[in-house]
């Protein structure tokens, strides 16, 4: 086997230099597509938070819970000329704001803070209790009106067949009403020629 000659080495080297900084300026270009998605996807979660935000709605029970907010969260969207930085708070979950309520210094105010939960709970369940009640009349006016809805269906199926019944009856009776005035004159025809035609003499 002979030796590669210098040109050959130098040749082999930058090629070996070539493919390597091909390959890695596909990755650094994977890469940036990686990073160029992901940037895109939180931009338009960010987007949705700021228009779900931005809706009369959510203004409206943003202005009623100011009590129950804390750390807010920051959403900067980007225009064609300039960035501006939008700044909203966020709610606390159901737990912290129990836990905040439940903070007490001594034994008789947590007793009469439990006593509070106690006394909205038993109410929620009292409102439950009341929409349970108001579903079922729901369901039984629904039943109702399925079966009212059933009747009525069968009654017009048999003023449908009682129209064609009665239809048929009088196609039947006007046939019958024809045929007998075709037999009057069919008869009378007959009478009529057998009087009329001279009678031969015997």
């Amino acid at each position: 086997m002979r030796k590669r000659s210098i040109s050959d080495q130098c040749l082999v080297k930058h090629n070996l230099v070539y493919n390597f900084k091909q390959n890695l300026n596909r990755a650094k270009s994977e890469e940036k597509l990686k990073i160029n998605k992901i940037v895109t996807k939180q931009g338009q979660s960010k987007r949705k938070q700021f228009l779900n935000f931005v809706k009369p709605a959510s203004l409206f029970r943003f202005k009623k819970d100011k009590s129950k907010i804390e750390h807010p969260i920051i959403l900067t969207t980007i225009n064609e000329n300039e960035a501006v930085t939008v700044k909203f708070p966020k709610k606390k979950s159901i737990v912290l704001q129990a836990g905040d309520f439940l903070n007490a210094d001594n034994y008789p105010d947590l007793n009469g803070k439990l006593e509070v939960l106690k006394i909205s709970m038993m109410n929620n369940l009292n409102r439950l209790i009341e929409r349970d009640h108001s579903l079922m009349d729901l369901e039984k006016k629904a039943d109702s009106l399925n079966c009212d809805a059933l009747n009525l269906k069968m009654t017009s199926n048999n003023i449908k067949k009682l129209k064609a019944y009665k239809k048929l009856r009088n196609r039947i009776f006007f046939c019958l009403i024809v045929l007998v005035i075709i037999l009057i004159f069919y008869s009378a025809f007959i009478f009529w020629f057998n009087y009329t035609r001279p009678k031969s003499k015997s």
